[in-house]
């Protein structure tokens, strides 16, 4: 376990370090000062359309080992237990829409509950994937 752990670290490392020397050496000025473009794409383009691939990507292995594994043995032996878990889990971090939005325009919008409500909803749906690829077993060895 701690061996996967160090891995982590040091492959984040490795890719920050990456990310860095690319964007770093390997880019061309444009007018905007804090835009640059590496073999003619745009930073912020390669950046947020690699950041969509890869939660894309990572959400289509956690389904596909949910639809393996089906670790459903929380869920059926504490079902009000998992219920609150995932309460927990899903609207506590979705506050932060809130929080944001008062502090940034002073008041809350109908669109802030909306995105409150899919921001919450896309927390629940991990939450659920996690469960049943068998992660929570494998993490806290239950």
């Amino acid at each position: 376990m701690y061996l996967s752990v160090i891995v982590s670290i040091i492959v984040g490392i490795v890719v920050g370090v990456v990310f860095s020397v690319v964007f770093g050496v390997y880019n061309q000025k444009t007018t905007d000062t804090k835009l640059y473009k590496f073999f003619g794409i745009r930073s912020d383009a390669l950046v947020s359309d690699g950041l969509l691939f890869g939660i894309t990507g990572g959400l289509i292995a956690i389904a596909g080992m949910s639809v393996i594994v089906r670790d459903t043995e929380y869920i059926t032996e504490y079902p009000f237990r998992f219920l609150v878990e995932l309460l927990y889990i899903s609207i506590i971090p979705s506050l932060i829409v809130f929080i944001m939005t008062y502090l940034r325009f002073g008041e809350i919008s109908p669109h802030t509950w909306i995105e409150f409500t899919v921001v919450t909803i896309k927390f629940m749906a991990f939450h659920i994937l996690m469960q049943l690829c068998g992660f929570y077993r494998s993490v806290f060895g239950i």
